[in-house]
């Protein structure tokens, strides 16, 4: 706490600083509360789900719980409803618009999420959008403040989980009182260029994980397309040539592959755990897995569960049972103990990686999802899994397609890296910049540029 303090004495001393209520700030930015800035408040309509006659418009209509897919500009989801078209017109979003979230949240997501309207989610959508009547619209009195500085503080202020303290739950439904947050809360407001270039920077961060975002859903593509080429044509495609094709009682596949159950390629191996003397071996449970990913790059440890668990080896197979993780195996990259929910595998006549990937094929989770029994808690077992009736190529082939498609796998594990950490920068920088302990003139993305 003494740094602390000593820190901003030692800041309140450089030229242009002040001290407020809020710590050192410069001397031009101003502290007001949230409500000075807002023009207007417009309240938003549900519509119709039906056209009652000429007068109702048909139009898209935002919820609370469509603000994270419309800033990834997926839209699928929005409801399309029927509203007057008097309704339309004053509520009609346009670029620069700023909605709030009144109902909704979680518990690892409260209400009072913030959303921007740009001119690429307009092109996206179309004119005819609007809000529910679950959401409300600021208007940000651009005299004062920038509407897009205005969202950028409002996210910085969610991120520090001040819109918590402001919601009400009534019958399990979170609202957000909104009112006592613009009249409690505070904001920094530097002069209109800076507010300019703090959103600018910031805007040039998240157009950059937006890229990254991009890249990994078409790498996903990409790796979905080949998996289905490779795993019923093989890989002559790839140079051209003509793969000649016999008929099996699973469909056409190569003439050189073979039609086997998937339990004369691979096995289960049951290792019982017996608890370590310090209890520091990694656990991995589903949570520690990622859905169609190969790679294992989470783990837990050994003394955090209480369950029973089984052993595995480094470079065995992992693969979860339990509906709906049934897109989930992995080669271990470590010695361990897994959850019971987790089958440990290990291949016979094939590589641990292709039978990876087997596992991920489109065939294997059509199965595994049909033999599912359960009612809480679906899963499915090892005994049913390996009846399955599979094609597998020779070995040297099989190395091939693990081999194109593992690559594929690390350009996704590459992107989803820089995303995560221009994720952490972004955050960093919405804290730095919002209150002043960092000057956009300090602020370098040059290398943003380079990696593009």
């Amino acid at each position: 706490m003494d740094r602390k303090i000593d820190n901003q004495k030692s800041q309140t001393k450089l030229t242009g600083y002040k001290m407020t209520e809020l710590g050192p700030l410069p001397q031009e930015w101003e502290v007001v509360r949230l409500g000075e800035v807002v023009k207007n408040i417009v309240s938003g309509d549900w519509g119709s789900s039906e056209k009652s006659n000429d007068n109702f418009i048909k139009c898209y209509v935002l919820r609370g719980t469509d603000f994270k897919k419309c800033e990834d500009k997926i839209i699928n989801d929005v409801p399309i409803r029927f509203v007057l078209k008097n309704s339309l017109e004053k509520r009609r979003l346009k670029a620069g618009d700023i909605l709030i979230e009144l109902s909704g949240g979680g518990p690892g997501q409260p209400t009072g999420r913030i959303f921007f309207v740009t001119e690429d989610f307009i092109k996206k959508i179309g004119e005819n959008v609007i809000f529910s009547n679950f959401v409300k619209k600021l208007i940000a009195d651009e005299s004062i403040i920038l509407s897009e500085f205005f969202y950028r503080y409002w996210q910085f202020l969610y991120q520090k989980g001040k819109t918590l303290v402001y919601e009400k739950r009534t019958t399990g439904i979170r609202n957000f009182k909104y009112n006592d947050f613009l009249k409690q809360e505070n904001i920094l407001i530097p002069q209109l260029e800076e507010q300019r270039k703090i959103a600018a920077i910031l805007s040039t961060v998240q157009k950059a994980i937006e890229t990254e975002r991009t890249l990994i859903e078409r790498t996903k593509e990409l790796k979905k397309a080949m998996m289905h080429k490779l795993f019923t044509e093989g890989i002559g495609w790839l140079s051209g040539a003509e793969t000649s094709q016999k008929q099996t009682e699973i469909g056409p596949i190569p003439e050189s592959w073979e039609v086997v159950r998937l339990g004369e390629v691979a096995e289960q191996i049951k290792v019982n755990y017996q608890p370590s003397s310090n209890g520091f071996r990694n656990y991995v449970g589903l949570e520690h897995i990622d859905s169609g990913c190969p790679f294992l790059n989470k783990y837990g440890k050994e003394f955090e569960v209480k369950s029973t668990k089984y052993f595995f080896k480094k470079g065995q197979v992992l693969y979860g049972k339990l509906r709906p993780y049934l897109d989930k195996a992995v080669i271990a990259s470590f010695d361990g103990i897994c959850s019971t929910d987790i089958i440990v595998l290990e291949g016979k006549i094939v590589a641990n990686l292709f039978l990876v990937y087997l596992l991920h094929s489109e065939l294997f989770l059509k199965h595994a999802i049909s033999t599912t029994s359960g009612v809480q808690h679906p899963r499915t077992s090892w005994a049913i899994l390996k009846k399955l009736k599979i094609a597998i190529p020779q070995k040297d082939e099989q190395q091939k397609i693990a081999d194109i498609l593992s690559t594929i796998d690390r350009k996704i594990e590459h992107h989803t890296t820089k995303k995560q950490k221009l994720e952490e920068l972004f955050r960093t920088l919405l804290h730095e910049l919002m209150t002043a302990r960092v000057r956009v003139d300090k602020i370098n993305l040059d290398f943003l540029k380079k990696e593009e």
